[in-house]
């Protein structure tokens, strides 16, 4: 009998801040502020007759 559920899939996903700025006759200007918030997703099946539950 296993304590723990594995997971068959983990996805882990980063982004970052930026602001832009708006100039006269030119494209916008970007400033990078940091890192935003990140996001870790785990999936899988949970099988009582593995598990014990």
């Amino acid at each position: 009998m296993l304590r723990t559920v594995p997971y068959q899939e983990l996805q882990y996903q980063r982004s970052w801040r930026h602001a832009a700025n708006s100039r006269v006759n030119r494209r916008p200007s970007t400033q990078f502020l940091g890192p935003d918030n990140d996001s870790l997703t785990l999936s899988g099946v949970l099988l009582p007759e593995v598990t014990g539950g």
